[in-house]
């Protein structure tokens, strides 16, 4: 996942470090820039397991990469929609396996599946589409497999993220119920001893 917010006059990006190592496994179609982001580069994460990227050119790099999910785009969907776009994307991937693993020929219907997938490099697709060596359509299928494991990889944890919210709220409904009924049983004694 990716957050992309403003540090007083300028952009500052984090991008999770599991992202980074999707990206580095698929590098031939990544910016190599990116990698040369100085906390990429010593390994320094902060808590919460993100690089912080300072560089004008990668923030903007990864704000258009579309299948490192935008932290603030996934926290604000309920949980229900993001239990469906994972249900799609999970499909989503196992359609690329099932096709990129038999021996059916690249066809005009693949290449239509593969600009349809909203969260896929579509420069990744067009360099598989004029590829002609077995070595570098096997890279670009692997390529589109990751971006797609990638963004639901965010996905998958955004709603454990959001289930885990939800369990403390009722947690926290469940403790100030008790408490409530506490303070009537309280008041109910206190005038039946009056």
């Amino acid at each position: 996942m990716k957050i992309i917010k403003s540090d007083g006059n300028r952009l500052i990006a984090y991008v999770k470090k599991r992202d980074v190592e999707i990206l580095f496994s698929m590098k031939e179609f990544i910016n190599p820039n990116l990698f040369k982001e100085k906390s990429i580069l010593s390994g320094t994460v902060n808590s919460k397991g993100y690089y912080r990227i300072k560089d004008p050119e990668n923030i903007k790099y990864l704000k258009q990469l579309s299948y490192v999910a935008d932290y603030d785009t996934l926290f604000d969907m309920d949980i229900f929609s993001l239990n469906s776009l994972e249900g799609n994307m999970s499909f989503t991937l196992q359609k690329l396996i099932l096709l990129f693993n038999s021996d059916e020929e690249l066809s005009s219907d693949i290449f239509s599946f593969l600009n349809s997938i909203s969260c896929i490099d579509k420069s990744v697709v067009t360099f598989l589409e004029k590829s002609k060596l077995p070595q570098e359509q096997e890279r670009a299928k692997f390529a589109l497999k990751q971006q797609v494991r990638c963004y639901n990889y965010s996905i998958r944890e955004m709603v454990f993220k959001k289930n885990k919210i939800e369990e403390e709220k009722r947690e926290e409904e469940e403790k100030e119920k008790k408490l409530t009924v506490k303070k009537v049983f309280r008041k109910i004694k206190g005038k039946l001893k009056n």
